[in-house]
């Protein structure tokens, strides 16, 4: 997938980004700050069962957890990790290898080691002169 968007169509690409990824448990994105990575996120919580208007940026707490009708979504913001702190890195390690629920990830570029094989990459850039227009490519990595 790669698409162009107006965040005014955020539904219609989040739909399109469940139907292609909806198998996969890992979803990661990576995008510049303020790219609407938290925003796609919160839209596509919608499809798992979560409450309009609860999923917030876990950058101060790094996890978020999510009730969901297919299980725990858990929602990482990788940002601000400090790459000797083997404490969260254990703690992240466990729910991406763990859990059978969703895991998003926010900035997974900077965990990609503890990350398996098979997961559903996002990137998310701005585009030039255009504050309200975001270009998607979505692609599925599988072993």
């Amino acid at each position: 997938m790669d698409i162009i968007f107006d965040f005014k169509e955020l539904n219609t690409i989040t739909n399109s980004l469940w139907q292609i990824g909806q198998q996969h448990r890992i979803w990661c994105f990576n995008g510049d700050l303020g790219s609407g990575k938290t925003t796609i996120i919160a839209n596509l919580s919608g499809h798992l069962g979560v409450r309009d208007g609860t999923v917030a940026s876990p950058t101060f707490s790094i996890v978020n957890q999510y009730e969901s009708s297919v299980g725990t979504l858990y929602h990482i913001d990788a940002y601000r990790l400090v790459p000797d702190d083997i404490s969260i890195q254990i703690e992240l390690d466990e729910i991406v290898h763990a859990t059978n629920g969703y895991v998003f990830i926010e900035w997974s570029s900077k965990i990609m080691p503890i990350l398996p094989p098979a997961y559903f990459k996002i990137d998310i850039y701005t585009v030039p002169n255009e504050p309200y227009l975001r270009r998607i490519v979505g692609q599925v990595y599988t072993p």
